[in-house]
């Protein structure tokens, strides 16, 4: 994916050329040295929806999954809020609809702010503790396997974290978002509806919440959520799935999938929710099925003092064996969310 010319400016829209026939493609977008905090959209080109995918912020690098539905010309468009670089990989592809759903352009599903219109939510902003309940709305099925979301934070009044998962099911102790005072940060989330085809969203400290769906797949589909459930925490005091101190500037962790209870051995693909911390300095992370060699691409973006988390897609291949590489020390919990 090529682009030549300036530093996009504030308010400018790049046209990025997949080179895929498909319906969707699945795109790991990074937002590079911004100017001033703000958002990224990538979106079919045409009419912009009114949503984002990204929330960069001032002077660093934030990347988050975006799966985006692609023009006549397999071409998706980028618009940038704020004077940023742009980093798109292209993670994988959905060739047809028939077993995957796409949302509306632009389906806001919840907004808790009170500058704007409410959506799906009526009270103040939610405080510490507070389950938020959401409905993916009238275009999913009822009995859909999987529901996929962007989830986004923002004015958080804490360090703390957001899960979200099937309302009436216990609440998974892995979170999907971690967040630092006062800041917006996003995420993908793949979850399903529970009890009242509802999702619940617990919230550590008090933060607004938006939630925008971008997909959802009927019963019977390839993509079945496992999760949340947490495989890697290198963290002395929570260590899970690993042994030793925190993981070293070019350490690569390795993860058997086969191991984990309830994986389906016929799983092409793991969908990882993926959160650095304690991060010793700018830096990366990536997944990446062992046998294939580390790609010269990242999912997760370290920052010095910030806890940082993406959602990541990765092939499992027929032995199951993910390799997890940090360019940086830092500490590292993984969770499963599904299988595919």
């Amino acid at each position: 994916m090529n682009f030549s010319g300036p530093k996009p400016t504030a308010g400018s829209t790049i046209r990025v050329l997949t080179d895929v026939s498909a319906a969707a493609a699945m795109l790991n977008v990074t937002g590079v040295d911004a100017t001033s905090d703000g958002f990224v959209t990538a979106y079919p080109c045409g009419t912009r929806p009114p949503t984002s995918n990204l929330n960069a912020q001032t002077g660093q690098t934030v990347a988050n999954l975006a799966v985006v539905p692609v023009d006549a010309d397999n071409a998706v468009c980028i618009f940038v809020q704020p004077s940023v670089h742009i980093v798109v990989d292209l993670l994988g592809y959905y060739r047809d609809s028939s077993s995957f759903q796409l949302g509306e352009s632009g389906q806001r599903i919840l907004d808790t702010r009170a500058t704007g219109p409410s959506v799906g939510y009526v009270g103040a902003k939610p405080v510490a503790g507070q389950v938020v309940e959401l409905s993916p709305g009238n275009t999913v099925a009822s009995d859909a396997a999987a529901v996929v979301l962007n989830l986004t934070a923002t004015g958080a009044s804490g360090v703390s974290y957001v899960t979200a998962w099937p309302c009436g099911s216990p609440r998974p102790l892995a979170p999907n978002l971690d967040l630092s005072l006062g800041e917006t940060r996003a995420n993908l989330v793949v979850t399903h509806a529970g009890t009242g085809n509802h999702i619940c969203l617990f919230t550590q400290s008090g933060t607004d919440l938006v939630v925008d769906l971008v997909a959802w797949e009927p019963a019977g589909a390839a993509l079945r959520p496992l999760g949340p459930a947490r495989v890697v925490d290198t963290r002395t005091t929570s260590q899970t799935g690993y042994t030793g101190p925190t993981p070293t500037a070019g350490q690569v962790l390795t993860l058997n999938l086969s191991n984990l209870a309830g994986w389906p051995s016929d799983a092409a693909n793991a969908v990882l929710n993926m959160t650095a911390t304690e991060s010793h300095g700018p830096g990366f992370v990536t997944a990446y099925h062992c046998s294939d060699g580390r790609p010269p691409t990242s999912n997760l973006n370290l920052q010095l003092g910030h806890n940082v988390a993406n959602l990541v897609v990765v092939p499992a291949g027929t032995d199951q064996q993910l390799c997890i590489y940090t360019s940086a020390s830092t500490e590292l919990a993984i969770d499963v969310l599904a299988a595919e």
